[in-house]
């Protein structure tokens, strides 16, 4: 690696190109400029421990100008490693180390004393609620747990979108602080005088104030949101990888089926399967695709009779069913028996059935009054 200010100056590009959105977020380019970033900051804050570059006992008037955006590398950090697209386990570990990067980055702050919401133009003053919103997410950091969860939705509500506002405004300070910058650069071409460096010292040092606080609103807007997530994943059961969920389930699959027996009857009288069974073989769809479009009688019409009587449903016995009624039977009865008048008597009778039937013919009963 090279030295401290180069690493840093390389670092804070490519964090540059990933904010501004220069590369494509879902691309693997993506996630090599993260990884890059990550350990370029990295190396610089070994190199910030090794040349005790911060004194523990400094504040932030004691704090040279030059060294001062070192302060920011775990924020950088932070909000790399929360940007690192991988596994769910691994996931995590992200979440935690951003998390850590941050609580990290506030304790940097207070132990050299630079007020988180440091104005830098006398419009920039700062509020109560980002006070309090920068407590709340403090909190949260120490705990491990959400207390954005204890305020009301409206309020909440609200301190977001105040958040988006001052973040809005940050970032314009911010550019018209680079546009100074890189104008004063141009105009001095090569002369420096005690007044233009004391000018540039300045205007870098509210540049990397500037640096500070927006950092800080990108903190408090991003601490919940990876908290939430943290738990999130912290309740999600383990994921299998493909090859040993496919495995397992074979197994499982297999030594159910060896379980099972593989005779008898098919279900039980709630309809649970009771061993295992085939639907279609594939040879048997092979057939029914060149076979007819019809259903072909599997007997003939004797067999299926013979099957038929076998169960019982075709009667059998009995003799000739006779023509005549009971009446004349018993009529001819009495004629054999010496009764001259009985078939006398029911030829009679059948005239004058026929009779009553000429004189009331089939329907001539009750009308319901239609005449």
């Amino acid at each position: 690696g090279g030295s401290l200010r180069d690493d840093f100056d390389r670092a804070e590009k490519l964090f540059s190109a990933i904010q501004s959105g220069e590369i494509s977020g879902g691309s693997q380019e993506y996630q090599n400029a993260v990884n890059d970033a990550i350990r370029l900051f990295e190396q610089c804050e070994v190199l910030v421990r090794r040349l005790s570059i911060f004194s523990s006992n400094e504040i932030l008037d004691d704090i040279h100008t030059t060294d001062l955006r070192y302060l920011l590398t775990p924020a950088y950090l932070a909000e790399l490693h929360s940007l690192r697209c991988t596994t769910s386990q691994s996931r995590l570990q992200s979440l935690r180390t951003s998390l850590s990067y941050y609580q990290t980055f506030f304790s940097t702050l207070e132990q050299h004393e630079i007020p988180p919401f440091a104005p830098i133009t006398s419009d920039a003053s700062p509020s109560s609620a980002e006070y309090k919103w920068f407590q709340v997410v403090q909190q949260t950091l120490q705990t491990g747990e959400d207390s954005t969860a204890n305020m009301s939705a409206a309020e909440r509500r609200n301190m977001k979108v105040e958040q988006h506002k001052k973040e809005k405004e940050l970032k314009l300070i911010m550019k018209d602080l680079e546009q100074r910058w890189s104008a004063m650069q141009d105009s001095e071409d090569g002369k420096r005088t005690s007044t233009t460096m004391e000018v540039d010292e300045t205007t870098l040092r509210d540049m990397v104030l500037t640096s500070i606080r927006l950092l800080v609103h990108q903190a408090l807007t991003n601490v919940p949101i990876l908290v939430a997530e943290r738990e999130l994943l912290k309740k999600a059961p383990p994921r299998r990888s493909h090859e040993n969920a496919k495995a397992d389930d074979s197994a499982t699959l297999s030594q159910r089926r060896s379980q099972m027996p593989t005779s008898g009857p098919l279900l039980d009288h709630s309809g649970k399967i009771l061993r295992p069974f085939t639907l279609s073989t594939r040879s048997a769809i092979q057939q029914k695709v060149f076979g007819y479009s019809h259903n072909l009688p599997t007997m003939s019409v004797e067999e299926y009779l013979e099957l038929e009587m076998q169960r019982g449903n075709i009667l059998s016995g009995g003799g000739n069913v006779p023509d005549t009624s009971e009446r004349v039977r018993n009529a001819e009865d009495r004629a054999e028996t010496g009764d001259d008048t009985a078939l006398e008597d029911e030829r009679r009778r059948e005239v004058d059935w026929d009779e009553f039937k000429d004189w009331n013919p089939k329907g001539v009963g009750n009308r319901y009054n239609k005449g």
